[in-house]
C-alpha cells in the first residue's frame, strides 16, 4: 500500500467523523440557541431551522479548510512517491500535521459558536421579533 493511498483511506475515515460530528452537535446547539430566552413557537422553529442551516451550510466550508491546510501534506506524498523528495517541505509537513488535531478543535467550535450565537438572531429576524430579544 503506497502512502498515498494510506493518506486517503485516513481522510476518508476522517471524513465520516467528521460528518458524525456536525451531525452529533445538532441537539446540543439548538439546546443552547434555546435555553437563554423566552420562545415563541415561530421563533424557536425558525431558529431550529438556523441551526440545522448553519450546520449544513458549513460542511463545505469545513471540507475547503481542510484541503487547504492539509495540500502540503499531500504534496510531499506525490513528491516521496516520485522519489522527488525536498527536505524542507518535511519539516512544514510535519508542523502542519502537529497542530491538525488543534486547527480541526478549533474549527469545530468557530462553527458551533456561530450557530449558537447566530441561531437566535436569525429565528428572530425572519419570525419579525427583535433582532436581540433571546440573546
Amino acid at each position: 500500500m503506497s502512502l498515498l493511498s494510506r493518506y486517503h483511506e485516513l481522510l476518508a475515515v476522517f471524513s465520516r467523523r467528521r460528518y458524525a460530528i456536525l451531525a452529533a452537535t445538532v441537539p446540543l446547539l439548538v439546546a443552547v440557541a434555546l435555553l437563554f430566552g423566552s420562545y415563541g413557537a415561530s421563533e424557536a422553529l425558525w431558529s431550529v431551522a438556523a441551526v440545522a442551516t448553519i450546520i449544513a451550510g458549513s460542511a463545505p466550508i469545513v471540507r475547503f479548510a481542510l484541503r487547504t491546510f492539509l495540500a502540503p501534506v499531500k504534496a510531499t506524498l506525490h513528491l516521496i512517491e516520485r522519489r522527488e523528495l525536498q527536505p524542507a517541505l518535511l519539516d512544514l509537513v510535519v508542523a502542519r500535521l502537529r497542530w491538525f488535531p488543534l486547527y480541526v478543535a478549533a474549527l469545530l467550535a468557530a462553527i458551533c459558536d456561530i450557530a449558537a450565537i447566530g441561531s437566535p438572531i436569525v429565528g428572530n429576524l425572519i419570525s419579525g421579533e427583535p433582532t436581540a430579544r433571546n440573546l
